[in-house]
C-alpha cells in the first residue's frame, strides 16, 4: 500500500473518525485538528467529484472538524457530534457503495 493509498485511503477516513470521537470523549481539541490533517486527502478526493454535493461537502469536511474543536475546547461535546456526523455519514455512504460493488 503506498504512501497516497494510506493518506487519501480508507486508513485515514477510518483513522480520523477514530481520532476525532477519542478526541470528543476527553475533551481533547488537538484530536479534532490532528483529525482535520488526516481527513484532508479525502475532502480533496470528494471536491474532484463531478456532483456538486460531494464538491460542497468536501471544502466543508476540514471545517467542520475544526468547529468540532472549538466546540471541544468549549466543554460543548454535544456540538461536537453534531459537526462529526457530516463525515461518519459520507463515509458510511462511500463505505456501502464500496462493499456492494
Amino acid at each position: 500500500m503506498g504512501i497516497a493509498q494510506i493518506l487519501m485511503g480508507w486508513p485515514a477516513i477510518i483513522a480520523s473518525l477514530i481520532l476525532a470521537g477519542v478526541g470528543i470523549f476527553i475533551y481533547r481539541p488537538a484530536y479534532l485538528i490532528a483529525a482535520c490533517v488526516l481527513s484532508l486527502g479525502f475532502a480533496l478526493y470528494l471536491t474532484l467529484l463531478p456532483i456538486p454535493a460531494f464538491k460542497l461537502l468536501g471544502l466543508l469536511l476540514p471545517l467542520f472538524l475544526l468547529g468540532g474543536a472549538l466546540a471541544v475546547h468549549r466543554r460543548i461535546a454535544w456540538v461536537a457530534w453534531l459537526l462529526l456526523l457530516p463525515q461518519a455519514a459520507i463515509t458510511l455512504h462511500f463505505g456501502i457503495g464500496m462493499l456492494m460493488q
